[in-house]
């Protein structure tokens, strides 16, 4: 007997002094950057622009004079890293994360009880004790470890919010240019609309046209006019669309620039796009340390699975007659009825939906990127039949249609509306070029990152070459 009970007082001894190491050790504080750098390395790396997280002491870039110059997609990005309200919440996650951690890091604190006892014949029994969990101290590095794989994939999931961030302020400036620009073309053609429709009411007044004709003209300047307005407020509503996403109010003093023209063709692999894409993408990598988790957890569940609780302590106790009875404590839950079944169960079945997931994650990458790059192409293709073809051919319909205005074999009114098929031509160039870079930041989504070999946006569309002939036109029709 009293063997047994030296052993078990040099096991507690030996469990409280791995506890008091163990604890000593798990004391100290989190740096205070990890989490954060992490993170915005990972979206550094990849789109070249880092985001400032909180409390870094980096300097903040400075925001550009809105007031003073038009802003690019790439200042709208930075912009919207400094001031969007959805990269505070992305750095609170981390900040969740990284209490995760700091609790996983800790033991549980011991458990301290008293009794207190009065007999009724008089006197009093007290009873103290101390416990700690021998089965919290086993798991501790276990648990540890999880947080740490936690930390991480939290770190890729906020890496992923900030690039998809990025992605949609990048689509959301092209659209907000672009619809500036069409609304431009719009209100052109919606002045010539009206031009037209003056001299209409004067060529009537003298006899030289029908009631049919006005109203067809009248018509079709009302046309114009609203869908001007429609331009208008389209352009409008993407303008709030992009300053919500720079976290900036829409009546601030900030104007954007033009459409970059069409960069040179682009000589891209498929294969090397999908190989790019799979070691780069945020939520492939999350999907891949996923999967290696759940099959750790399986092998820890499977290690540990005859574990329950497990406590150590100290007790010690005053009788009522004076004597004092003091020794260690021993507590262990028998695995008679439940042998970690469940558990075991659990986490075979979470690595097998891990595991599906990562193979998900792979086929949509492969087939996001070639969607992706055939889009680009497809509206690339388009963009370059109107810049090639559409649009010179209704130059050339302006131009030979003056030509035979200024020798009287044509009307004003055909060479009006044979500029306004040319400002709706023009427009459709506009839209294809923004469908284009719409689609080359998409492929950027899809590959995960910078692509290569690739043009970045290049120099900005210049006005549309009819409104060199606007003056002149109506200077005729006056």
């Amino acid at each position: 007997m009293s063997f047994y009970c030296s052993g078990l007082l040099r096991l507690q001894r030996g469990a409280l002094m791995a506890m008091w190491v163990a604890g000593s050790v798990g004391c100290a504080s989190l740096p205070a950057h990890q989490g954060y750098q992490e993170a915005n390395r990972l979206v550094e790396t990849r789109i070249g622009l880092a985001p400032v997280y909180p409390d870094d002491g980096a300097s903040v870039p400075g925001l550009p004079e809105l007031s003073a110059s038009p802003i690019d997609a790439e200042q709208a990005v930075r912009i919207a890293f400094l001031h969007s309200p959805r990269v505070a919440v992305s750095w609170a996650r981390i900040g969740l994360s990284r209490a995760d951690l700091e609790a996983a890091r800790r033991l549980v604190n011991p458990g301290l009880s008293l009794v207190h006892l009065n007999a009724s014949q008089g006197g009093e029994q007290i009873s103290r004790s101390l416990a700690l969990s021998v089965s919290d101290v086993l798991l501790r590095p276990v648990r540890q470890r999880y947080a740490v794989a936690s930390m991480q994939q939290m770190q890729l999931q906020v890496a992923s919010e900030l690039q998809a961030l990025a992605i949609e302020v990048e689509i959301g400036w092209y659209q907000a240019v672009a619809a500036d620009q069409i609304a431009e073309t719009r209100s052109l053609i919606a002045e010539a609309a009206g031009q037209s429709a003056l001299l209409a009411q004067r060529f009537f007044e003298a006899g030289n046209i029908n009631r049919l004709q006005l109203a067809q003209e009248q018509a079709a300047s009302a046309t114009a006019s609203i869908e001007s307005s429609r331009a208008r407020m389209r352009a409008v509503q993407a303008r709030s669309d992009l300053a919500s996403l720079m976290g900036l109010p829409v009546e601030a003093h900030w104007a954007t620039s033009r459409l970059p023209e069409l960069p040179a063709a682009d000589a891209v692999d498929p294969d090397s796009l999908v190989s790019l894409a799979t070691a780069q993408r945020l939520d492939l990598i999350a999907a891949r340390q996923q999967l290696d988790l759940r099959e750790d957890a399986f092998a820890t569940a499977r290690r540990w699975r005859w574990l329950g609780r497990f406590e150590v302590g100290y007790e010690r106790e005053s009788e009522a007659d004076g004597g004092v009875m003091r020794g260690p404590t021993f507590s262990i839950e028998l695995p008679i009825f439940n042998q970690g079944q469940d558990v075991l169960a659990r986490a075979e079945a979470q690595r097998a939906e891990a595991e599906a997931r990562f193979d998900q994650a792979r086929l949509e990458v492969r087939n996001n990127v070639r969607a992706a790059l055939e889009g680009m192409q497809m509206a690339r293709e388009v963009a370059e039949r109107y810049q090639v073809e559409l649009v010179p051919a209704r130059e050339e319909v302006i131009t030979r249609t003056q030509e035979e205005v200024n020798f009287m074999l044509k009307g004003v009114f055909e060479l009006i509306a044979a500029k306004q098929a040319g400002y709706d031509a023009w427009q459709g160039y506009l839209e294809s070029v923004r469908d284009y870079w719409i689609e080359h930041t998409r492929l950027r989504a899809a590959v995960g990152g910078l692509l290569p070999d690739m043009s970045g946006p290049t120099n900005p569309i210049t006005p549309h070459p009819i409104s060199a002939v606007e003056q002149h036109v109506h200077g005729d029709t006056q």
